[in-house]
């Protein structure tokens, strides 16, 4: 096995601008950095958080009591729970190939090698964040942000530069369906 060892440059950053777009159900921020390296270099990184918001036909109330649960079933380890902002998170935990009984590829885009998408086959660390957010309508706006990296396991501890992961919208869309279902009963 080769392992590659990656040298970083120092960087000046030059720049730094963030746009947000939005598009129904969907919240986009861009962040453009602009850095130079020490060859005066110019290097433009670009990061992007995604959030996804999903109406729900119940009081805020209703909603923000049956979270705690819908995390919970979901699997995710709850490391902020606040019942002020009405927002809960899982902060970084690890998924390894699959999450709910379906594939980590499903959820979430690491990028891809030969052997196929890198979230099946290496170590994922998810952050997952909702908030319930209340409408004039009375209803909600359930906005969930799904992030992650991922980094090979083979390359042992620390052996491997972490990938990022950006979000399918996949995630989301079942943690406003758990809601949903978790409010069924409550009628």
């Amino acid at each position: 096995m080769r392992k590659i060892v990656m040298v970083m440059a120092p960087f000046v950053m030059l720049a730094c601008a963030q746009a947000t777009q939005t598009s129904g159900d969907e919240s986009v921020d861009v962040t453009r950095t602009r850095a130079r390296d020490e060859g005066n270099l110019d290097v433009d990184v670009l990061s992007q958080r995604v959030a996804y918001a999903h109406s729900i036909m119940r009081s805020p109330d209703d909603v923000w009591n049956a979270m705690k649960d819908v995390y919970q079933r979901l699997g995710f380890p709850i490391s902020r729970f606040d019942p002020t902002t009405r927002s809960i998170a899982a902060d970084g935990f690890p998924v390894r190939r699959r999450l709910g009984g379906q594939p980590v590829s499903r959820y979430v885009d690491c990028g891809r090698t030969v052997a196929g998408p890198n979230a099946d086959t290496y170590t994922v660390w998810l952050r997952v964040a909702t908030t319930v957010v209340p409408m004039d309508s009375g209803s909600v706006s359930l906005k969930t942000e799904v992030s992650g990296s991922a980094a090979d396991p083979s390359m042992g501890p620390g052996g491997a530069s972490r990938v990022l992961c950006t979000s399918l919208g996949t995630l989301e869309e079942r943690i406003a369906t758990a809601a949903r279902e978790a409010l069924l009963g409550t009628e």
